[in-house]
């Protein structure tokens, strides 16, 4: 609708009939065919007229009762288009710019408007944002027209606010106390500092340990007693790692399928032949050699039979959970809007209890697409929180690996990896960076927080499945996964819970 000139198409259109007028009043050469003609003659300039009335005389009035609110707060606005004239104006084309009926996002919108002399149109809603951001509200552009449509003016520039929504900030709930029967040993190792609930690593039972330290669905499995170790944070500084990237719904593992007992046995691809994806390599180089086609042909039948096998002999993985199909679109909001707020109480946890704390996190509104911040005690990280609340979700899928140049250090660490998303491939890279910085010995830990979200998913049940077999999975690589939930305190408060996974 951002059209420079202010003449429409139809212009084109009235020179045509102009012509003809002329045409018809010198073949009729009556004085009814000369006035229709005088007629054609001063009708643009009849509607040109028309529209700078319109355009001065229209008025556009944005407002909203509040720009700066936490989320789920009511926020009511109003949009008003006025005519100061007293000619009636029945063309005025609107963009406007107004919340979704759900409240997630804004969406653009154009509508027709007619205004009575003097008249007013308003637009008044009340609405709550369910997600952190920023959200404008108001008029983007309008247009006045003539009634046959030949010149078309825009008014001023556009009129917006900006509604600025906030998450909420949630502590962690502390460790409940110990009962005063669990009393510490040589054997037991403890920590009476804040850090006591950071799992570090999984063990065989030795006498002496808390009872509510044994992880008793792990030990039902491997029919053992096992129980869950914990450091403490000897080095006073941790890192948090906060994964904004938007999940991708298509990650997941397929159940293999059982194979059918065919008749015909299939050969077998021989003991020397290479990888599938080696095997990709020399198919390439042969094409690049302009090999004969049956033989390209031969080595794909490789390659097919090759990732057969491979495929049978992969363990069976339980598939991630599908999300509800009403909340596909805005599941990135949510997402994102968790692991903010868990990260944010994450970060007030560790320098409350003497830690320093460096904050990573993808941002696209940096150059490289990730923010680092140190913050040294609370009235730093009070400075710039407000900034790191409002980091949108990353539209691209990059995953967690994209952060992990940021941790300059390769031991001694304490990491605390904050996300909503859990799916197959970053739960590879936790392991993987997991076995870089040797977590699991005494001075290094690497715990994964999950903004557990199980409503959001069609089966919480298999969710739940799903966040524990991967924690299993984790802990076999000395990587904490611990799950968070929002609760209600009895003081009434909210606050953030731990699960059992």
């Amino acid at each position: 609708m951002n059209r420079k000139t202010w003449i429409t198409g139809r212009f084109a259109a009235y020179l045509i009939l102009l012509a003809l007028a002329l045409v018809f009043t010198q073949a009729l050469r009556s004085s009814a065919s000369a006035v229709l003609f005088i007629f054609m003659m001063i009708l643009p300039a009849l509607s040109f007229v028309l529209v700078l009335v319109g355009r001065s005389s229209v008025k556009v009035y944005v407002e909203c009762d509040n720009t700066r609110v936490e989320k789920d707060a009511d926020v009511e606005y109003e949009i008003r288009i006025t005519n100061d004239s007293f000619i009636p104006l029945s063309f005025l084309e609107a963009h406007l710019i107004v919340p979704e009926d759900g409240g997630v996002r804004c969406a653009e919108q154009r509508m027709m408007i007619s205004l009575t002399p003097n008249g007013i149109v308003s637009v008044k809603h009340k609405v709550r944002f369910h997600y952190r951001g920023s959200y404008d509200i108001g008029v983007l552009d309008m247009r006045v027209k003539d009634p046959l449509g030949l010149f078309s003016a825009p008014l001023a520039d556009s009129v917006t606010r900006t509604v600025i929504v906030f998450p909420r900030m949630l502590d962690i709930a502390g460790a409940k106390e110990s009962a005063s029967t669990e009393v510490p040993t040589d054997l037991t190792r403890r920590s009476l500092t804040s850090e006591r609930s950071e799992q570090a690593n999984i063990r065989e039972y030795v006498g002496g340990d808390a009872l509510k330290d044994v992880h008793w669905k792990l030990s039902s499995k491997l029919d053992e007693l096992l129980v869950r170790d914990y450091n403490i944070n000897d080095s006073r500084h941790t890192y948090v790692v906060c994964d904004m990237s938007a999940p991708r719904l298509d990650d997941g593992v397929k159940e293999t399928p059982e194979p059918k007992d065919d008749k015909k046995k299939k050969k077998k691809a021989p003991k020397n032949v290479r990888s599938s994806a080696e095997r990709r390599v020399v198919i390439e180089a042969d094409t690049k050699k302009e090999l004969s086609l049956k033989r390209a042909e031969f080595a794909e039948q490789i390659v097919r039979a090759v990732e057969e096998e491979e495929l049978k002999s992969a363990p069976k993985k339980s598939p991630v959970p599908k999300v509800r199909a009403e909340l596909l679109g805005e599941i990135a909001e949510r997402g994102g809007d968790s692991a903010v707020e868990l990260a944010i109480a994450a970060v007030m946890r560790e320098l409350r209890s003497g830690s320093d704390v460096t904050l990573v996190y993808h941002d696209v509104r940096e150059p490289g697409g990730v923010h680092i911040s140190y913050f040294p005690d609370v009235a730093s990280f009070a400075a710039e929180v407000l900034d790191f609340a409002l980091t949108p979700v990353c539209a691209e899928r990059r995953g967690v690996s994209a952060l992990f140049p940021a941790i300059s250090e390769t031991s001694g660490l304490t990491v605390r990896f904050v996300t909503a998303n859990l799916n197959p491939a970053d739960v590879s890279d936790y392991i993987g960076f997991s076995s870089a910085t040797g977590s699991g010995s005494s001075d290094t830990s690497v715990e994964v927080y999950l903004a557990a979200s199980g409503d959001a998913y069609e089966d919480p049940v298999a969710y739940a499945v799903y966040v524990g077999a991967t924690g299993e999975e984790l802990a076999s690589a000395a990587v904490g996964l611990t799950s968070f939930s929002e609760n209600v305190m009895p003081d009434g408060s909210l606050a953030f819970t731990r699960e059992e996974n």
